[in-house]
């Protein structure tokens, strides 16, 4: 089963195209309401480090094998605390009337939670819009001006 399962959960993070049902919804919300700020910096540590060990990111990061083995270990007790205890109801009613699924698009949905908490902080916004400053401003002009309406650079 653990074979199943974990994978299931890492598809959740990367797969745009999950539907969910009812009990799915239910088990994203509780996973999303039960974890902490500090979880979902956790889950973003987690997610940057497994994104760097593709060879076009590996340059981003110094992370040791040990420093990422921390990492995986504490990933693996949000995600046990999450299923096993605070969200076990939703979890066994997940998988009894939606199968084992239930698992991968509450990933996504956890994963889009931790994201969206990483992004929103002022430091990730600021650095979010800088690379505006590096667009093609007359290029953005003459589009507006082909399709008749003003685009303003800033």
């Amino acid at each position: 089963m653990r074979y199943f399962i974990i994978p299931a959960f890492l598809l959740g993070l990367t797969s745009a195209n999950a539907s969910a049902g009812v009990f799915t919804d239910d088990l994203s919300r509780c996973t999303i309401q039960k974890t902490s700020d500090a979880d979902k910096t956790d889950l973003m540590r987690w997610m940057f480090a497994s994104a760097t060990r593709d060879p076009a990111l590996a340059s981003m990061t110094t992370l040791t094998q040990a420093q990422r083995d921390e990492i995986n270990k504490t990933m693996a007790g949000i995600y046990n605390r999450l299923i096993l205890v605070d969200c076990r109801a939703e979890a066994i009613a997940a998988i009894k009337n939606e199968g084992f699924q239930a698992f991968g698009e509450s990933g996504r949905a956890l994963g889009a939670a931790a994201a969206n908490k990483l992004m929103s902080s002022p430091a990730g916004q600021e650095e979010l819009s800088k690379w505006v400053e590096f667009m093609d401003k007359k290029g953005w002009e003459a589009l507006g001006t082909e399709a008749g309406v003003k685009i303003e650079n800033k």
